[in-house]
């Protein structure tokens, strides 16, 4: 995250890094290359969800490089 400049994002060192604030969702697929994981993922969620964020974040995993089935 980019501490130099105004957000209202922020992270939190946790066991795991939690991401939480406003336009969140743009930097997920980011957690994900830093936690490691493989490029390669499913998004479980329902109907009102999956059109409230879900989609979003489909979308920005795939731009990220990752294949989300």
């Amino acid at each position: 995250m980019d501490y130099d400049s105004f957000s209202k994002a922020k992270d939190m060192i946790f066991p795991r890094d939690i991401l939480v604030g406003h336009d969140t969702l743009p930097q997920v697929s980011r957690m994900c290359d830093d936690f490691n994981f493989r490029k390669c993922g499913m998004i479980i969620t329902g109907d009102a969800t999956y059109k409230s964020a879900g989609k979003a974040v489909e979308e920005y995993m795939k731009d990220g490089g990752f294949e989300i089935s």
